[in-house]
């Protein structure tokens, strides 16, 4: 007794000696360990941000040169700073150099301190991370300065790697600065790598003081950036009010001088009213993409949004150039491919204007193929001796290949009546076009402007079928459909190009154009791909250990097969079990020989196909999972699936008779539940979509988790 006593208060002893020594260790400088949630700031072990204070305690400590900028920093829960007025992580010399893991996690900012940074970082440099993250402002801010301004809600100036980011709510900036002002839904200026991330926000610019602006989505200006920036969304509107310069984009203000700008898409509106420059001269664009392309290029994009430019001038000799253009709004030396335009394109007032589906206003060394416009273009200006180049493609002298349009393109100059505009450039008159091949236009369209002789390899398709109103010849052959057309030509091109399908008008193939589009919800490790509801119920089933490995680092959207399921099933039933499954025996399947799957079959959760097969990649159709599920429930409890009293859907008779208990089980226990209109959608059914009544990945983990925690 006396020897235990005694050890113990040895122990103590040492702790309390240790502990001072710690403390003393940082006493004067860091203080580290003492601000934030737990965390020694390693790779291994990060700081946990877990609250408000923890949030507003990593501002402070980056105020000052400290250690702390090359740690490793985590979010463990959403944050909201309330009314906290929030000063961005370092927004003073030095940038962040560290790794910032959001986990998914939300913060939302409503409030922000003054200064030329504004965002939850100021400064990142080139050998920081932020991933995972999502950030919401709601934010109301009136600046008046004499520096740059640089906002964005995940960093306002960055050379370093965002990735796997989502931004939301409502920003409201009132500008004014005689210098550069940069504005982007996640990035004001960038530098870095950038992939992978999303804008939801709506944008309100209003600003004066006569400077450059650079407004975009998700990007202000990309500028000698690092990498290939890839997979970006945008779908909050984009609003601009202001005197100056201004490019403005669906993804980028601006784009440039560095790699390619890859597999974006934008769904939201872009209005730009330009008030007034300081001279007589200057350019202002807005694209769907990018206001500005220069010196890279934009391959697999696509612009669902209205864009709209104005400039109320009512002399011509103001010699403003404004643009407006379904991809970009000025492109000069780049490549524009895979591209496709569906908003209705606008410009309005002023003397000069570029309106066109693809790009406005193209410079030197200007290149676009496999692209398509299905919007309206127009233009309009109440002087009448105005320069209106409005075309359903170009606005000048690109290089073209394997294009069409079938939207309607018109403009309207001073007082004279509305006319109808070309369908490929209207360009200056005396200038000739470069290369206009394999071109198509909706029937009923100008092709070119009349000054210009019509190439014998284009023609006009009814928007109905499809069907050119004169064969084209391609290599030799002759094609009288549009379509068929548009993909000999891809055929026969050494790069990568998108395919077309569909009759009457053509678009790119389905499946492949989804998958290359959009934001992605990623765990590092996890899962690439997820959906936003399904984020709770796929960190539950991480907690739980109950993904397979066989499902780790994949896209939980797609259909879950018979194999994935299967090892899912096992895992669900050793833990409500408690017992943990051995392999006993040979596989009974003829195509398939896996651990999980003898396991199922010996534990009677699943069945074969026929003929001693198993068909272990066939989608899981969600009547299927039910059943599945169903056994594990009778396996473990030995008791039949009660349905008593269960609302039956209105789609029953689609439902096999032999998934009805379970289907029915789920839907009363909550587990499984219709689509919407009491439809249950049990199985497959062609032209319904790729996952009608297919089970995906995270719709099976939402199941196995809500057998959890229903009690099962």
């Amino acid at each position: 007794m006396y020897k235990s006593h005694r050890k113990v208060s040895i122990l103590l002893i040492l702790a309390l000696i240790l502990s001072v020594c710690f403390f003393q260790g940082y006493a004067i400088g860091e203080e580290k360990f003492e601000k934030f949630s737990g965390g020694d700031g390693t790779e291994e072990k990060p700081f946990l941000i877990s609250n408000v204070k923890d949030l507003m305690d990593l501002s402070e400590v980056f105020l000052s040169d400290n250690g702390y900028k090359s740690d490793y920093f985590q979010i463990t829960g959403d944050i909201d700073l309330g009314e906290n007025i929030w000063t961005p992580i370092c927004s003073g010399q030095d940038g962040f150099k560290g790794v910032f893991d959001g986990r998914g996690k939300n913060i939302t900012i409503r409030n922000m301190a003054d200064g030329k940074y504004l965002g939850l970082f100021g400064k990142v440099d080139q050998d920081a991370i932020i991933k995972n993250l999502s950030v919401t402002g709601i934010i109301n801010k009136r600046v008046r300065s004499t520096d740059n301004i640089y906002f964005g809600l995940v960093a306002s100036n960055c050379e370093g790697t965002v990735v796997d980011c989502k931004t939301k709510g409502n920003i409201n900036l009132d500008i004014e600065s005689l210098q550069e002002i940069f504005v982007g839904g996640a990035i004001g200026f960038g530098r870095g790598s950038f992939n992978n991330i999303k804008n939801e926000a709506s944008i309100y610019l209003n600003a004066s003081g006569k400077s450059y602006i650079y407004l975009g989505g998700v990007l202000g200006q990309s500028h000698n950036h690092t990498t290939e920036l890839s997979y970006m969304t945008n779908t909050g509107t984009i609003t601009g009010i202001v005197d100056g310069m201004i490019r403005a984009g669906g993804i980028a203000g601006v784009h440039g001088f560095g790699p390619q700008l890859y597999s974006v898409l934008n769904q939201g509106d872009i209005k730009i009213e330009v008030r007034g420059l300081s001279g007589n001269e200057g350019h202002a664009s807005a694209g769907g993409i990018v206001g500005e392309l220069r010196n890279s290029n934009l391959d697999k994009a696509v612009n669902k949004g209205r864009v709209f430019i104005s400039f109320p001038s009512s002399i011509k000799k103001q010699k403003v150039e404004v643009a407006a253009g379904g991809l970009i709004g000025i492109g000069e030396h780049c490549k524009v491919t895979n591209g496709g335009n569906e908003g209705n394109i606008e410009g309005r007032d002023g003397g000069i204007h570029y309106t066109a589906g693809i790009i406005a206003a193209d410079g030197r060394e200007a290149y676009i193929a496999n692209v398509y416009n299905r919007g309206n273009v127009y233009s309009i200006s109440p002087i009448k001796d105005s320069e209106l180049y409005t075309s359903g493609i170009v606005g000048n002298l690109t290089t073209a290949d394997n294009f069409y349009n079938s939207g309607s393109v018109k403009r309207k100059e001073g007082a004279l009546k509305e006319v109808d505009s070309e369908a490929f450039t209207n360009i200056r008159p005396g200038e000739n076009t470069k290369s206009m091949n394999y071109g198509y236009w909706q029937k009923g369209i100008l092709p070119f402007p009349l000054l210009i002789k019509e190439q014998p390899t284009t023609s006009s398709f009814n928007p109905d079928n499809g069907r050119l109103s004169r064969n084209v010849n391609i290599s030799g052959k002759a094609y009288n459909d549009i379509t068929e057309a548009l993909n000999v030509w891809v055929n026969i091109q050494s790069g990568e190009y998108l395919k077309w399908y569909g009759t009457g008008i053509p678009t790119f193939s389905d499946g492949t154009i989804k998958s290359l589009f959009g934001y992605r919800n990623k765990r590092d490790d996890k899962w690439l791909n997820a959906s936003d509801w399904a984020i709770e119920w796929l960190d539950k089933a991480d907690v739980l250990n109950i993904i397979p490995e066989l499902l780790l680092n994949k896209d939980m959207t797609k259909g879950i097969t018979r194999r994935e399921f299967s090892a899912l099933s096992v895992m669900l039933y050793e833990h409500l079990s408690g017992e943990k499954i051995k392999k006993t025996g040979e596989s009974p399947f003829a195509d398939i020989d896996d651990e999980y799957v003898t396991k199922a079959y010996n534990l009677g959760i699943v069945t074969g196909v026929g003929d001693g097969l198993f068909a272990p990649n066939e989608i899981l159709t969600r009547e299927q999972a039910s059943t599945m599920l169903g056994r594990v429930y009778e396996k473990i409890y030995d008791a039949p699936l009660d349905i008593e009293g269960v609302e039956r859907f209105a789609d029953d008779g689609s439902i096999s008779p032999w998934a009805k208990n379970a289907v029915y089980f789920m839907a009363k226990s909550g587990i499984l539940n219709g689509i919407g209109n009491n439809i249950f959608a049990p199985k497959y059914e062609e032209g319904r979509g790729e996952n009608y009544g297919r089970a995906t990945r995270e719709q099976a983990f939402k199941i196995a988790v809500g057998m959890m925690e229903a009690g099962y």
